[in-house]
């Protein structure tokens, strides 16, 4: 779950677009995953999320 103090923050995960927060990724690979979340006139956020098989990750941002 990929959560932002601001509801225009884009989600980007290993680079790849993936929606706005907040946000629900399922299916994610197991391992090390970069995400980062962008608004406009705010500095990114970004994280290393390592994910196990069975767990989850939870990402909370503030922009």
């Amino acid at each position: 779950m990929v959560t932002a103090d601001r509801e225009d923050a884009f989600v980007i995960v290993d680079g790849l677009s993936r929606g706005r927060a907040p946000l629900t990724l399922e299916r994610v690979a197991p391992g090390a995953h970069t995400v980062r979340l962008q608004a406009q006139g705010a500095a990114p956020f970004e994280t290393e999320c390592v994910i196990r098989f069975g767990e989850t990750c939870a990402v909370e941002a503030a922009l």
